[in-house]
Order: C-alpha cells, then structure tokens, then sequence
C-alpha cells in the first residue's frame, strides 16, 4: 500500500483502517450487505473514498488518478479522522 496512489477493494474493515492510516484515496466495489456496506457508505460521506459498482470502476479509477487535486482532497480527507480517539475510547470506558 504504501507505494500505491489509489486503493481498489471490498471495504473490508482492516483493509479500509490500513488505508486510512496511510492516506491512501479508495475506490470500494463489491460490499456485502451488513458492515461493508456501512464502511463503504460512511467512507463515501467522508469523501476517502468512491462507492461504485462494477460497470463504473474503470471510469471512476481512471477520473481520480487523472485528477492529482481530487486524488489529493480524498487522500487529506483520510488524515482527517479525529485525534487521539484510542485515548478517548478508554475514557469512556475506564472514566
């Protein structure tokens, strides 16, 4: 991954938290019904990543590695994540 420009996957939950530690853009495809498809729409509102099936992965591949500045957006848009969220989970669960 860490050579990669864009990511290609199922929005698999370790898959997809791999790629947002290193602010690598995804293109998701192929989500199952359950939590895929909860990673893949919550990935897409937070605009990391592209949700689209199979007839439009070529044509979406190719506009974001075409387009450095929306390669670059979705790539910042990974780091954006909250801070220190592993500090703050303990809070709510230790106090």
């Amino acid at each position: 991954m860490a050579q990669s420009d864009l990511l290609v996957t199922k929005p698999g939950a370790l898959t997809c938290t791999e790629a947002l530690t290193m602010n690598l853009p995804m293109v998701l495809v192929n989500a199952l019904p359950g939590q895929e498809r909860a990673n893949a729409i919550h990935l897409q509102e937070q605009h990391c990543a592209c949700w689209v099936n199979r007839s439009e992965l070529v044509e979406s591949v190719s506009g974001i590695l075409r387009n450095p500045q929306k390669r670059d957006a979705m790539a910042k848009a990974c780091g954006d994540g909250p801070m220190h969220s592993s500090e703050e989970i303990v809070k709510i669960l230790y106090g």
